[in-house]
């Protein structure tokens, strides 16, 4: 019988040494990452052992059922993931769970967590001819700490019936620089703020940001839906933003629409119901249109214009703006505070007054049917056509009142306007 092995270190030292060789193959087990070679492609699955990937130039991940790590790829790389799962808590130094430079990642049905990162980040080479694409779809679902996605200059986010949420207190649902984003039957969430816009810093011509929300959630919990001009005002700040079909806009602290200094903003509302302000920063501009039955409880705060068309409504006051429009059978409720001109034509109505911006020479028109309930102050030029209505409240300030063809002037307490 041969005799027992001997070691120089005593047994303890042995469950010391065990133990840390143990932890040392387990975490190199952890950061070790699988290369996808350029220009090929690596199918994985429920098989595959759960590792970081890293895709070289045209190359393809595609995954069905897999579990992975952190994905990083380079240009060109396609990132195509069903019923699957990304997970990074930063190993291998992997922060987001998928990262991007001018790449496309595709997921259908799967699941990205950042433990501490950022879910997707969509980037582009400085030196390079367009941005990343995202595209989520039945049911995906993106979460990071930071944020859901960011998405820098021509990066383009197509989010269809899908879940995208910054889980930190201070962290955003989708971030643009100078990308577009496109959500429908979707829900974009922010510890802080929903969406967040700015500009590519390393840019020197600035590019519009473009947002279409369609049957859409977007929600602050504890900030604003929407802010335009993150980085501005060093770094201006353009946004065209669409809500339509039903989509609403959450805000914790009650701002729908934040428009930062030296930003600009074109406000869309279709066809959607939406309770919050709108408040612009002095110096910045954001032209606001509801249209189509489209509805605001709420007030806009120096626009620099309102316009409500097509049986739109707002229950509100507009507080500055250069311009206000009220057409086609919409209504408005509230104050016009500060505004250079209004109109109001086609059978709409306003119940409310109407107070000129000091020192400018204010206009105000009612046409076609239109009727005013309210006070007027400050108003150089006031004309009242075609059948509109205006009902006195109490004493006015009218510098010129022109009637033509049917219009009116009613004194005294408020009675039916169709009599």
């Amino acid at each position: 019988m041969s005799s027992k092995p001997q070691f120089p270190f005593p047994k303890t030292s042995i469950g010391i040494w065990t133990f840390s060789f143990m932890s040392l193959v387990l975490n190199s087990s952890l950061i070790q990452a699988g290369t996808v070679p350029a220009g090929t492609s690596q199918p994985i699955d429920i098989n595959t052992p759960l590792q970081n990937w890293q895709l070289e130039a045209n190359a393809a991940l595609i995954g069905s059922g897999a579990a992975t790590l952190g994905i990083t790829s380079s240009a060109g790389g396609v990132i195509d993931l069903t019923n699957s799962s990304v997970t990074s808590a930063g190993e291998g130094g992997f922060a987001q769970g998928i990262f991007l430079t001018n790449a496309n990642a595709i997921l259908s049905n799967s699941t990205v967590i950042s433990v501490s990162g950022i879910g997707i980040s969509a980037v582009r080479g400085v030196s390079s001819i367009g941005g990343s694409k995202v595209t989520l779809r039945n049911q995906a679902v993106v979460r990071g700490l930071q944020g859901g996605i960011a998405g820098n200059r021509f990066s383009e986010l197509n989010i269809q019936n899908s879940t995208v949420e910054g889980t930190g207190a201070n962290s955003f649902g989708i971030r643009l620089l100078e990308g577009s984003l496109s959500a429908s039957g979707s829900t974009i969430t922010g510890g802080l703020n929903g969406l967040t816009v700015g500009t590519d810093t390393q840019a020197s011509a600035i590019i519009p940001t473009t947002i279409v929300l369609d049957s859409t959630r977007v929600e602050g919990q504890s900030g604003s839906a929407i802010v335009v001009g993150i980085n501005a005002p060093n770094f201006p700040t353009v946004a065209n933003i669409e809500v339509r079909n039903g989509s609403s806009l959450i805000a914790g602290n009650g701002t729908l629409l934040e428009v930062g200094p030296g930003a600009s903003a074109g406000f869309l509302v279709d066809n959607s119901g939406l309770i919050g302000n709108v408040v612009v920063a002095s110096g910045s501009s954001a032209k606001v249109t509801l249209q189509n039955n489209a509805s605001l409880t709420g007030d806009l705060q120096n626009v620099t214009s309102a316009t409500l068309t097509h049986r739109a409504s707002m229950t509100g006051n507009v507080l500055g703006a250069s311009s206000v429009v009220i057409d086609n059978a919409s209504t408005f409720t509230g104050n016009l505070q500060d505004v250079a001109s209004a109109t109001i034509n086609n059978q709409s109505v306003m119940t409310g007054n109407v107070t000129a911006a000091p020192g400018s020479v204010a206009g105000l028109t009612l046409d076609n049917g239109a009727s005013l309930i309210g006070q007027v102050n400050n108003v150089a030029n006031f004309s009242i056509s075609n059948q509109a209505l205006w009902q006195m409240t109490d004493s006015q300030s009218v510098n010129y009142l022109t009637l033509n063809n049917g219009g009116r002037v009613r004194l005294g307490g408020i009675r039916n306007t169709s009599s």
